[in-house]
């Protein structure tokens, strides 16, 4: 921002240490002044810059004042002062507003119309739908980096498999989802009351071992250093495309975390305490409110950039999540996203917004920023269905703080406040239920944000069982069954519900 042609001067505040007493002296020697040798406090301590380019000042404590745009973002807008559409959500710098608030509902925002539903010709069998996803390309695939690491990387130069082998193997390892035993091989044995004969009769136990033993994704000689999921990326990859081409698009949309289970060790394994699997790979998820999956990507970390597919660094992580789940998705219609607080902010709204994208979601107490909506603290107090609004001048975003058993904010920049609705809620006081008054927006928030934890539901209840020692197996395993819930949503929706629909 210094070496701008424009820049005429600037001024740098950072906030001494709270007690008033203790300095916070540069880490080295004074000749030695630069950013590497600040102490933690001042890296860690609130600062405030403000640059000057005559006509233009930039803050950088104020979250919704001008940040500094650069000239990749000046055709951005059109000659009329409309947004021209982008191809890439994320390809922008974060939204620049000066926001002011009224006490006032969001007036009826016109988005695109509601979008159109993709008809199969004919209705389809679930092993032609499963096919659809697993199609020969991504099985053949398969069979080749198989083929490929048995032979160049173990040295079993007679192993070979082909598709109709590995199609088989893939239905031996769904079918351990639904009869779990507790070690894989149990499968193979004679005994009345762990065999199986399905199992037994479709490959002997020598031979699924060894499949599993060889089984690979990826040429080891050709993975991405910089991608610790490198080994299942191609794969993956695949899957997501498939994962789209038979998307409904349906209106409602959720973007949220699943866990998948992993003991192991690996640099991208999460524990994350309160959820059902606390331990394992977290991976980010584009739903339907229904849990049909759209979009997936495993999360590597913060120091890979998020785990996200984006370049973009100007977006914090869970609004980079957002963006780079979303470029992908058929422009034109109208979608409606909702999340939880990890992602929303004021400036992803208004930016979504523009690329008429609706958006709704839970925002924490802390990054209301100039909002003068009511304390949480001073919200709880009041009665139970109170709700306190607030609405940006510009008629974009509108906050809804609501008081049921504790304060809980919502912002959208698609649904306001009105028309209310009566819920039920169990009061403690009057040990019974009464009625309460809740918001337009929280209630569609309830109404379509599960759509993947319905996913990790669905996956949960058949879950793959047979394990491996590969670090990426539980990435792998994960996809098949996500797959099957998705054929599953498939399948009930044009087939048990008499709807044809054509694929594209």
């Amino acid at each position: 921002m210094l070496e701008d042609d424009n820049f005429l001067d600037a001024s740098v505040y950072i906030t001494p240490p709270a007690n008033g007493f203790e300095s916070d002296e540069d880490s080295d020697a004074e000749d030695d002044c630069s950013a590497n040798h600040l102490s933690s406090r001042q890296l860690t301590a609130p600062a405030e810059f403000r640059v000057n380019y005559g006509t233009m000042n930039v803050n950088s404590l104020d979250e919704d004042s001008d940040n500094y745009s650069s000239d990749d973002d000046a055709d951005v807008s059109t000659d009329d002062g409309s947004l021209r559409p982008v191809e890439n959500l994320s390809s922008q710098s974060p939204p620049t507003i000066d926001r002011k608030w009224l006490k006032k509902d969001l007036e009826n925002v016109v988005f695109p119309a509601a979008p159109a539903e993709h008809r199969f010709t004919e209705p389809l069998t679930p092993l032609a739908i499963f096919n659809g996803f697993f199609d020969d390309d991504i099985v053949q695939n398969m069979v080749q980096q198989t083929n490929l690491y048995a032979k160049r990387d173990k040295g079993k130069h007679t192993f070979s498999t082909d598709v109709r082998e590995m199609r088989l193997f893939l239905a031996m390892l769904m079918l351990s989802g639904y009869t779990v035993l507790p070690r894989r091989r149990m499968y193979w044995e004679n005994s009345d009351d762990v065999s199986n004969k399905a199992m037994s009769d479709a490959m002997s136990r020598n031979r699924f071992e060894e499949i599993l033993s060889v089984f690979h994704l990826a040429d080891n000689l050709h993975l991405d250093t910089n991608d610790t999921m490198a080994k299942v990326r191609p794969f993956l990859a695949a899957v997501n495309e498939k994962c789209l081409n038979y998307f409904l698009n349906s209106e409602h949309l959720s973007i949220d975390e699943s866990m998948l289970p992993y003991y192991g060790r690996h640099s991208s394994k999460q524990r994350i305490m309160g959820k059902p699997i606390r331990m394992g790979y977290k991976v980010w998820v584009l739903c339907s409110s229904d849990g049909y999956v759209i979009q997936f990507d495993p999360y590597q970390g913060a120091k890979k950039n998020g785990g996200t597919r984006s370049s973009a660094t100007s977006w914090g992580l869970g609004e980079s999540v957002v963006l780079d789940l979303l470029e992908e998705l058929p422009r034109g219609v109208a979608y409606h996203v909702f999340v939880d607080n990890f992602f929303t902010s004021f400036r992803l709204l208004d930016h979504l917004a523009k690329n008429n994208i609706k958006a709704t979601g839970v925002i924490r107490s802390n990054k209301l920023g100039k909002c003068d909506i009511m304390a949480p603290k001073v919200l709880e107090k009041k009665i139970r269905g109170f709700d306190d609004q607030r609405t940006d001048s510009e008629g974009v975003i509108t906050v809804v703080g609501w008081n049921d058993n504790r304060s809980v904010y919502v912002a959208s920049n698609a649904i306001g406040s009105q028309p209310t609705c009566q819920v039920s809620r169990w009061c403690r006081a009057s040990k019974s239920r009464i009625s309460v008054e809740q918001p337009q927006l929280i209630k569609m928030y309830n109404r379509h944000m599960g759509g993947v934890d319905r996913c990790d539901q669905n996956i949960s209840t058949y879950r793959i069982s047979i394990r491996s020692k590969k670090w990426w197996w539980a990435l792998f395993a994960w996809i098949p069954d996500m797959v099957l819930q998705n054929c599953w949503i498939l399948y009930r929706y044009f087939v048990i519900g008499n709807i044809h629909f054509i694929a594209y």
